[in-house]
C-alpha cells in the first residue's frame, strides 16, 4: 500500500511539473533591433523561447495601428523585413504564443533618411564578382529564353512541354535527357547543365491533387556522369534568366517583386541583390552577370542599369526603355548594345556613354560572341543575321527560316523558328541549318 501511495505521488509531482513547465510564457532573448535606412531592404530577427514552437504577432491599438514601419512587414517566425517608406522613430508591440500562452514585449526602429553614401558600391570581392576575364559568347541567351545550351559537339534544348533533350552532331535524332519534366532556364559552363527543376516527388491521393508534393530547385547535372546535385531548393514556381559565372548562378525570382539573387556556383545559401538608385529600390524582368556586375532591365522604369554582383548601387545607362540587350565586342573592348522599345539598335560604351544609333537597323534577341554582334531582323522577317561592329551597315543573314528565340555558342548559332516550336542550329563556316527536332 505505501509503495502504492509513493508511486501516485511521484505521478502526480511529475503531472504538476509538466502543467507549469507547459504554463510557462515565452521569454524574448531579442532585446533591441537594428536601425533602417528609408527606402532600403531591411531584416531582422526577433527571438523569444519558449517550450513550443513560438508564433509571433504584432498587437494593434484601439485605432486599427500597430505603430510598425510603413512598408515593412513581420512574419509568424520573427522575421521583420520590408523597406520602410520614410524616416522616424517608430515603437510597436510584439507578442510571442507559445499554445495558450503569451508575452509581449515593446520594440523600436529607428529609420534613418536616405544616404546613398551608406551604402556598398561593390566591386571588392573577387570570391563573387571574379577576375574581368568573362567571356561574351552567348551572354544573352538567358535573356532569349534559356531554353538551349551546348558542350562540346552536344546541344541540349528544352521543348514547350518542359522536356530535356539532347542531340549529338551532327544533330539527326534527339533523344531525351530524362523522361521526367519539367525543365526550364539552362546554361552550361565546363561539363555541366544548370537548370531550373520542378518534379513530382511524391504522388497523393486527392483527385485534385492539392496532396501531390513537388520538389523545385536549381540543379548541376554533371556530364557523363551520374548523380545531379541539388544546389538551391526554391519555394516559389517560376524564376527568370538564370545565368552561370565562374563564381555564382545569378536568376530572378518569379514570385518576389523582380529580385535578382545570387549563389555560390557550388550552391550553398542565397543573397538577394537588393540595389538603389535615386533612393529607390531596382527590381528586374531582365538581368545577367558579366566582368563583375549584374546588367538589369529594371521592372521600375523598363531602363537598363548596372550594379556590381556585391554592391548595392545601380548606376543607370540608358534613358529610354529597352527590350533586349547583350555587351558585342570591337578591337578588344567590351560594347554595350541593347534595343529600345521600337527595336531600334543602339550601342554604347559599358557605362552608357557614347550611346549612338546603328544607322537604321531594327531586331530582337541581341545576343554576341568575340567577333560578331546576332540578333533577329526585323525589317528582313526576324530572319537570325549578324555584324561586325563598327560595320552595321553589313548585315549577314544566317537563314531564310525566321526565328523568335536567339542562342550563341562558340560552334554555332542555335534559333527557335518563330511561332513553331522546332529548334535550328548553323555551324560556324556552315552553309545551311539542320532542323533539331519535328515538334
Amino acid at each position: 500500500m505505501k509503495k502504492s501511495l509513493f508511486f501516485l505521488a511521484v505521478l502526480v509531482l511529475v503531472l504538476l511539473s509538466g502543467a507549469a513547465l507547459a504554463a510557462s510564457p515565452p521569454v524574448f532573448e531579442t532585446q533591441e533591433l537594428p536601425d533602417g535606412m528609408a527606402g532600403v531592404f531591411y531584416n531582422a530577427k526577433i527571438v523569444a523561447k519558449g517550450t513550443g514552437d513560438v508564433k509571433y504577432t504584432l498587437s494593434y491599438y484601439n485605432d486599427g495601428t500597430s505603430g510598425y514601419p510603413a512598408g515593412m512587414k513581420m512574419t509568424s517566425t520573427g522575421t521583420l523585413y520590408g523597406n520602410p517608406s520614410s524616416p522616424g522613430t517608430y515603437e510597436f508591440v510584439v507578442c510571442a504564443a507559445c499554445g495558450v500562452d503569451e508575452t509581449y514585449k515593446t520594440y523600436s526602429i529607428t529609420v534613418k533618411e536616405y544616404d546613398e553614401s551608406k551604402l556598398a558600391r561593390g566591386g571588392t570581392n573577387p570570391a563573387i564578382i571574379g577576375d574581368g576575364t568573362d567571356s561574351n559568347v552567348g551572354i544573352s541567351n538567358a535573356l532569349s529564353g534559356g531554353r538551349a545550351a551546348m558542350v562540346g559537339d552536344t546541344i541540349y534544348f528544352i521543348n514547350n512541354k518542359g522536356l530535356l533533350y539532347q542531340s549529338q552532331a551532327p544533330f539527326e535524332k534527339p533523344s531525351l535527357r530524362f523522361k521526367a519534366a519539367a525543365y526550364d532556364l539552362m546554361d552550361a559552363r565546363g561539363n555541366n547543365l544548370y537548370y531550373y527543376q520542378r518534379y513530382l516527388n511524391e504522388r497523393g491521393t486527392a483527385e485534385d491533387y492539392s496532396d501531390y508534393k513537388y520538389v523545385t530547385r536549381i540543379a548541376r547535372d554533371p556530364l557523363g556522369d551520374k548523380g545531379r546535385s541539388t544546389l538551391l531548393e526554391l519555394s516559389q514556381k517560376e524564376a527568370a534568366t538564370l545565368t552561370v559565372t565562374g563564381q555564382v548562378i545569378l536568376f530572378i525570382k518569379g514570385e518576389e517583386n523582380g529580385v535578382m539573387t545570387r549563389i555560390p556556383l557550388e550552391g550553398g545559401m542565397e543573397t538577394q541583390l537588393h540595389v538603389y538608385n535615386c533612393g529607390r529600390e531596382m527590381y528586374a524582368t531582365k538581368a545577367l552577370p558579366y566582368k563583375g556586375y549584374a546588367y538589369f532591365i529594371a521592372e521600375n522604369d523598363g531602363h537598363l542599369y548596372r550594379a556590381y554582383l556585391d554592391g548595392q548601387l545601380a548606376q543607370k545607362l540608358t534613358d529610354m526603355k529597352v527590350n533586349s540587350f547583350t555587351i558585342a565586342r570591337f578591337s578588344g573592348r567590351d560594347i554595350l548594345c541593347y534595343t529600345n522599345e521600337k527595336d531600334e539598335l543602339y550601342a554604347s560604351q559599358p557605362d552608357g556613354l557614347l550611346a549612338q544609333r546603328l544607322g537604321d537597323l531594327r531586331g530582337t534577341m541581341l545576343n554576341a560572341d568575340s567577333d560578331f554582334l546576332y540578333f533577329l531582323d526585323k525589317d528582313n522577317k526576324y530572319r537570325p543575321s549578324r555584324l561586325r561592329l563598327p560595320e552595321f551597315d553589313k548585315v549577314e543573314q544566317l537563314s531564310d527560316i525566321a526565328g523568335d528565340q536567339l542562342y550563341v555558342f562558340e560552334e554555332g548559332v542555335l534559333w527557335r523558328k518563330r511561332k513553331a516550336r522546332q529548334f535550328y542550329f548553323i555551324g560556324q563556316g556552315a552553309a545551311e541549318a539542320v532542323r533539331l527536332n519535328k515538334e
